[in-house]
């Protein structure tokens, strides 16, 4: 995952609309947030930075200003309740209950029909 900021050139929402289509099209990129203020597009994702520059030269100026691994944020474990012996026990239970129970639907397969043509007269000419 990487975190690609470049400065490019919005002077209006059009342009800036179409350049988020455009970036947002390349396959990899997972979000593109951009500044209008400072002027910068922050793009993340896995894809490669020369390629997203390519693809805004197109139609505004873009330079890559810093290319580096996404920072992500660690969220804390929620905490784990504690299995009680009982509920191990009723799940193995019903765990045992559910295989019998599909055990006995099991289907047979379809018995297979073969079919005999047989003449009434084998030895009869076919062409008249």
């Amino acid at each position: 995952m990487m975190k690609i900021v470049l400065k490019v050139e919005l002077y209006d929402d059009k342009i800036k609309k179409k350049a988020m289509k455009t970036v947002s099209g390349i396959s990899g990129v997972e979000s593109v947030s951009v500044d209008m203020k400072n002027q910068k597009m922050t793009v993340t994702g896995d894809v490669d930075s020369v390629k997203v520059a390519i693809k805004l030269k197109k139609f505004c100026h873009a330079d890559i200003l810093s290319v580096g691994p996404a920072k992500e944020e660690k969220k804390p474990d929620p905490p784990k309740a504690p299995e009680n012996k009982d509920q191990k026990e009723d799940y193995a239970k019903a765990l045992k209950m559910y295989e019998d129970y599909f055990r006995q639907l099991r289907q047979q397969p379809y018995p297979h029909y073969y079919y005999k043509t047989v003449e009434e007269n084998p030895n009869g000419c076919v062409i008249c």
